[in-house]
């Protein structure tokens, strides 16, 4: 499935997830994989917004850019979706139908 603007972002549905912070740093177990993460903050913090509720690329755009007090730029919104598209490879979210 190729991500449309209206496309909603998830954790998916078969992670059940365990986290430990490392100073900075976030390992994140997925009992679903068997694999674990270790991610920076703002891939965490991606994690951790899609894992209250799904929301569009767009409205998890926005939100972190007033959570990470940064404007929302072109580069803002490039790395935000460079970012869905690793944890989505990964298989930690996944893209769900508008």
């Amino acid at each position: 499935m190729d991500p449309s603007p209206r496309t909603r972002w998830q954790v998916a549905a078969s992670n059940r997830l365990l986290w430990a912070q490392w100073e900075s740093d976030y390992s994140v177990f997925d009992g679903g994989t068997g694999d674990t993460h270790l991610l920076s903050e703002l891939p965490a913090e991606v994690l951790r917004q899609l894992s209250q509720g799904a929301m569009t690329e767009a409205a998890l755009t926005a939100k972190l850019a007033r959570l990470c007090e940064v404007e929302e730029t072109d580069d803002w919104m490039r790395k935000i979706a460079g970012l869905l598209a690793e944890l989505a490879d990964i298989e930690l979210i996944e893209p769900i139908g508008p």
